[in-house]
């Protein structure tokens, strides 16, 4: 979901503004500010979670997404950094998803704690995998981290804080450059494949927290 509206994740660029929480678990517009992974032609085994109003979303096993173990009506009054995250192939029916959809008829954002009924194990085509300021996103209404591999939201986080950095450094170097020059830069595909920067870091967490790695 970007303020213009719903959008394949495929035609996400570097620079759009997509759905996601903040700290506090406010809903907000956070930039893409690169692509952990993207290779449309890659086959993987995915995960399809199905929630009880049918909402669904589809990661790869090693993928993150916030669950919620019990329902609490309280909850989203709680800092995001409270909910859990667990890899996808580790959900069970009977847990929890938060998703968040556009109310049509007051065009605000609302949240909710959704039930989840299945999960589907297929192959499939095609993997985007949109890193945002906030680490987070909706997708198809639907929560999730934007991290991998890596059971702890917030080390992951904490280890693309250089990537951030750099994106408010390109964001600042924007304002002196042409609105034409901007637009053609972040209307360019990203490449394909793994971002060298979480391979970088996969290498190192391997040497340090070995097994703690999926």
């Amino acid at each position: 979901m970007t303020p213009q509206g719903p959008v394949p994740i495929e035609d996400i660029r570097v620079g759009d503004e997509i759905l996601a929480l903040d700290s506090d678990s406010r809903p907000v517009y956070s930039p893409v500010i690169l692509f952990l992974d993207r290779d449309p032609s890659v086959q993987r085994i995915f995960f399809k979670v199905i929630t009880s109003s049918g909402k669904t979303i589809t990661l790869t096993p090693s993928h993150l997404i916030y669950v919620i173990d019990q329902h609490d009506p309280n909850d989203m009054s709680k800092s995001l950094a409270t909910k859990r995250v667990q890899f996808a192939y580790q959900i069970n029916p009977k847990q929890f998803v938060v998703t968040q959809e556009l109310d049509s008829t007051s065009d605000e954002i609302i949240t909710r704690i959704e039930e989840i009924v299945s999960i589907e194990v297929d192959k499939r085509t095609g993997v985007y995998a949109p890193l945002t300021r906030e680490g987070n996103l909706i997708v198809n209404n639907v929560l999730a981290s934007c991290y991998a591999n890596i059971e702890d939201q917030s080390l992951a986080h904490l280890s693309f804080l250089p990537v951030r950095a750099y994106s408010y450094l390109m964001e600042f170097f924007d304002l002196f450059n042409s609105q034409d020059h901007v637009m053609r830069r972040r209307q360019d595909p990203p490449p394909n494949g793994i971002h060298w920067y979480p391979r970088m870091l996969r290498f190192i967490g391997h040497i340090l927290l070995g097994s703690y790695l999926e």
